[in-house]
């Protein structure tokens, strides 16, 4: 039976659960900010070569280091992609011992621009790691 009360009490559930999927939703977006911009912040440590920033980083719940953040012709930079193109060895083998970068990702481009800038140190790192394809560099 549908009562004043039994009314009052839906019309207040179904308010409450509006007001619930709104902070869930404003939830949602502010992790989403959280994420582009702990994953920008990290890109640039990357580029940077700012070992420590790196490796503090790596520890933020949200960080992903093998997500593209900027799209460009090459699939996206990625802070091991940056790392690699800037020559900053060490924060190289950091995302690489941490796991989660993807040397592999388009064509193993990080260990193709690692060796086309001449960067033997980086390309042993690559080689070592076992996860790029040096054979994806035939085919330029």
């Amino acid at each position: 039976l549908r009562t004043p009360h039994n009314c009052y009490q839906w019309g207040l559930s179904g308010q409450m659960k509006k007001q619930g999927d709104e902070d869930v939703r404003k939830l949602k977006q502010e992790e989403a900010l959280e994420r582009e911009k702990v994953n920008r912040s990290l890109l640039d440590a990357a580029k940077k070569g700012t070992v420590e920033e790196v490796k503090r980083l790596l520890q933020h719940p949200l960080v992903d280091p093998s997500l593209a953040v900027e799209d460009d012709l090459w699939g996206g930079k990625t802070s091991l992609r940056q790392a690699t193109l800037f020559g900053h060895v060490e924060v190289v083998r950091v995302l690489l011992e941490d796991g989660r970068a993807d040397p592999a990702a388009n064509g193993s481009i990080a260990l193709r621009w690692g060796a086309r800038g001449g960067r033997l140190e980086l390309v042993l790192l690559f080689l070592q790691d076992g996860r790029a394809n040096p054979a994806d560099l035939d085919n330029e």
